[in-house]
């Protein structure tokens, strides 16, 4: 019997972004936050993901676990805690492109009622 809470049926879910030992973290935040702005664009509300805590926000993840403090840096937060791995979840619809984007959707964003603190990601 699996202990992991389940993502509702119609839920993104991702699996881990494993990187090489030594490479740079922001390669593997690099290729989040695109997949993440790419899912905003498409208007996907949320995104999920099992996580494990790994002790670091460089370590972005093991095992096809994503590192939870690697999701908590960039945007995720707990949503449900699991003796196998934990459910985090990001809401795209509060999160704000650092670059470009940045100008009009801050103001757009930040407005509208229901949705958490803005937390900043590279849209590129």
């Amino acid at each position: 019997m699996c202990s992991l809470r389940q993502p509702p049926d119609d839920a993104v879910l991702l699996f881990c972004l494993r990187g090489r030992i030594g490479r740079p973290v922001y390669e593997a935040e690099r290729l989040l936050h695109r997949s993440m702005a790419h899912l905003r664009r498409r208007r996907t509300p949320e995104v999920y993901a099992y996580a494990r805590p790994l002790g670091s926000k460089a370590l972005c993840g093991i095992r096809n676990l994503c590192g939870m403090e690697f999701l908590e840096a960039n945007g995720f937060r707990l949503v449900h805690p699991g003796a196998e791995a934990n459910l985090m979840k990001a809401d795209l619809r509060g999160l704000i492109p650092a670059a470009a984007e940045a100008g009009g959707v801050l103001r757009r964003l930040t407005g509208a009622a229901g949705h958490p603190s803005p937390a900043t990601f590279k849209g590129t």
